[in-house]
């Protein structure tokens, strides 16, 4: 079985986005990164999927998380996402 995957659309500025790279590191939670400055149609594909241009946007198994760095969203996106994997329910994973 695979890891569950998150997606974090960044940007080099911005400081959340340093935040989110260090709550990933310091939950040992592995994550690809688009830097929207740097990818072609990446902030349009963030304006598609939020109706803004905000990052980070971060997408845990396919299911966007709310409000960007938000720790507990996305530790309970990384819960439901071992629980539809494993095919289990009650994962509750906290962060550090």
């Amino acid at each position: 079985m695979s890891a569950t995957p998150i997606v974090m659309y960044s940007a080099s500025w911005c400081g959340y986005c340093r935040r989110a790279r260090e709550f990933f590191a310091a939950n040992n939670l592995r994550y690809q990164e688009i830097d929207a400055d740097k990818t072609p149609g990446a902030w349009e594909k963030i304006e598609q999927l939020t109706g803004s241009r905000g990052v980070p946007l971060i997408i845990v198994d396919g299911e966007q998380t709310p409000g960007g760095l938000s720790p507990p969203d996305i530790m309970r996106a990384v819960s439901h996402s071992v629980e539809r994997r494993l095919g289990v329910r009650g994962i509750e994973i906290t962060a550090n």
